[in-house]
């Protein structure tokens, strides 16, 4: 089975779930435990900076209108403090978490989160804020942005990847076909195979 076969089954069955009548209440009955709902969020957009694989801030805003209306949201570290005091866990908390520490969240999502007063757990990538590292998916981006050529072929862990980059819709199809297939394997070859400074196809890097 194909990846792209793959990605559109899951994009089917989710379709279904959520379809189906009464989905949201057996999903709620399911995961009510003392355990806090986790909402995970990585990267944003401005108004300046759309991308189909970041978050918008207005959406972000209103996402978390929507869990407070039901959700007290508190850091992760108010969570392990009642957990070590063994304190009663309130029902009905919420954690935000963002990933990775990229600037978008402290342009985008910071201001949203200070207007309403809530709060949220950041995990930074350190050696990547230090801009000693480069994340995997930075790579792959960079590599077709850089090329010169608008179609070609890329070469990653001996599997080959047909990369048309003549538009963004194209261009984003290539680098997603990428990363769901650098998700899979070992971060090591990972890293390896995406480096920015490993041979770009028609482009330069730093």
């Amino acid at each position: 089975m194909s990846l792209k076969t793959l990605t559109l089954n899951k994009k089917i069955i989710k379709k279904i779930l959520l379809s189906l009548p009464g989905f949201y209440l057996v999903a709620s009955f399911l995961t009510k435990k003392d355990n806090p709902r986790v909402f995970v969020y990585h990267r944003f957009w401005n108004t300046s900076d759309k991308s189909p694989y970041k978050m918008g801030g207005k959406i972000f805003e209103w996402q978390l209108s929507q869990i407070i209306k039901s959700h007290k949201i508190i850091t992760l570290g108010d969570y392990l403090q009642l957990r070590i005091n063994e304190e009663e866990i309130p029902k009905n908390l919420a954690i935000i978490t963002i990933d990775d520490g990229y600037y978008d969240f402290y342009e985008t999502a910071y201001p949203i989160l200070k207007k309403m007063k809530l709060c949220a757990t950041l995990f930074p990538t350190v050696n990547f804020v230090n801009r000693k590292i480069w994340l995997w998916p930075d790579s792959i981006s960079y590599i077709l942005k850089q090329s010169d050529n608008k179609k070609f072929i890329f070469v990653f862990e001996d599997k080959k990847f047909n990369c048309d980059l003549i538009n963004t819709d194209s261009a984003f199809n290539a680098w997603k076909e990428l990363s769901d297939y650098c998700i899979k394997i070992d971060d090591n070859k990972k890293a390896m195979q995406s480096s920015p400074y490993n041979k770009c196809p028609g482009g330069t890097v730093p």
